[in-house]
């Protein structure tokens, strides 16, 4: 099934909800021709929202009534749209503080906060470092057809 990833940290402002819901044929200026997007593309499958803090208030009530009900309109058309897409979401803010602040929906919060996996910082797991050294350093090598430093791999005759 499809695994469909977004960070919302790299989008401007705006364009998220394009990015998310699609838009129809003349919804804006430019919009030539009607595209789908994200939640279309992740259907049967699941979407990715890395960096969701940095996801704006509007785009978050609009992803709630989407997690809510399994529909959407895309900008621009008076269609409901229907799709089966599962959301993953993550998070390095503290999650807590950003809905007390007023920066993050509580409903939104409630709805996503279905399974949390809480993973700390490599800093306050110093005895990972490593085996995710040993795994890059391989992962870099065998990218360059080289062996690793601790198993050199048998070159072709």
């Amino acid at each position: 099934m499809p695994f469909i990833a977004v960070n919302c940290a790299s989008l401007k402002a705006g364009l998220l909800e394009n990015e998310l819901f699609g838009h129809v044929k003349g919804a804006f200026t430019g919009a030539l021709d009607s595209k789908d997007r994200l939640l279309r593309a992740a259907d049967n499958g699941t979407l990715f929202i890395d960096e969701i803090g940095d996801m704006e208030l509007p785009v978050q009530a609009m992803l709630l009534r989407f997690m809510e009900t399994g529909s959407f309109r895309p900008l621009g058309s008076n269609r409901e749209m229907s799709v089966n897409t599962r959301i993953v979401a993550a998070i390095n803010k503290d999650i807590e503080r950003e809905v007390s602040a007023g920066r993050f929906r509580l409903d939104f919060y409630y709805r996503l906060n279905v399974c949390r996996v809480h993973i700390p910082p490599l800093r306050e797991r110093p005895e990972d470092i490593p085996a995710l050294a040993s795994f890059f350093l391989e992962r870099a090598s065998g990218a360059r057809g080289k062996g690793s430093p601790s198993a050199p791999r048998a070159r072709p005759p």
